[in-house]
């Protein structure tokens, strides 16, 4: 089954002039999350859960979203780049290169975030 229209938007021009862009690995965990949530809780709940985490990348590149680094969850994680913004029960994980806001992964919070984080940093920062 097709994402919504929305959440297949690539770039988001914002009032700041920034815009945010999903990498490869992000664009198939949001059709990943659409399809699990569809198969779970129906077309419209999906549609739902997927335009609140779209509606919360907006609010990463408004300034609107309370931001967290990879150090809150583990003190072993090394200086960098990526932060990370709550939305439902995933994590947008991103970093912002000049006026661009790189999504790299939405990550759930039951998974094993210390280890995703990891590797996240290992292959982008």
């Amino acid at each position: 089954m097709p994402l919504p229209q929305h959440a297949r938007v690539m770039k988001k021009a914002t009032r700041l002039a920034k815009y945010y862009t999903l990498t490869p690995g992000a664009e198939r965990r949001l059709a990943d999350i659409a399809l699990w949530t569809i198969e779970n809780f129906g077309l419209g709940q999906a549609d739902v859960y997927i335009t609140s985490l779209i509606d919360r990348c907006d609010a990463i590149v408004t300034g609107d979203a309370h931001l967290r680094t990879p150090a809150s969850f583990s003190e072993s994680f090394p200086k960098t780049q990526i932060l990370l913004a709550k939305a439902e029960s995933h994590f947008v994980v991103f970093a912002e290169l000049g006026d661009e806001y790189v999504i790299f992964d939405f990550l759930h919070e039951r998974s094993d975030l210390p280890h995703q984080l990891n590797e996240l940093i290992e292959k982008f920062a």
